[in-house]
C-alpha cells in the first residue's frame, strides 16, 4: 500500500539500495532510501522528499517467504517542503 501511494504522489520517485547485508540463514537486511518530487496538482507540488527505510527478507526453496520493513515515516511527515533551489 505504501509503495502504491508513493508511486502515485511522486511519479519520479526512486528507491536506491544503500546496503544489502546477509542476516541469519536465508535472510538479508536491505537498507534503502526513497527520493522524489511531488506530483503537479498536489498542494505541495514540486516539493522534494527524502527518507530512509530498512527491510528484512527471508527466503526458502528459491523464493521469498517473508518480508518485514520499517520506513522512517516520521522524517517523511516533516516533508515535503517546496524546493526553492531551482533544481
Amino acid at each position: 500500500m505504501l509503495l502504491t501511494a508513493l508511486a502515485t504522489a511522486f511519479p519520479d520517485g526512486r528507491h536506491t539500495i544503500e546496503r544489502l547485508t546477509p542476516g541469519g540463514t536465508g535472510e538479508a537486511l536491505l537498507y534503502r532510501r526513497f527520493t522524489g518530487t511531488a506530483f503537479p496538482g498536489v498542494v505541495t507540488a514540486g516539493a522534494r522528499v527524502d527518507f530512509a527505510g530498512t527491510g528484512l527478507f527471508a527466503a526458502g526453496s528459491g523464493a521469498f517467504t517473508a518480508q518485514r520493513h520499517v520506513d522512517d515515516l516520521r522524517a517523511l511527515t516533516g516533508q515535503p517542503r517546496p524546493d526553492h533551489t531551482g533544481s
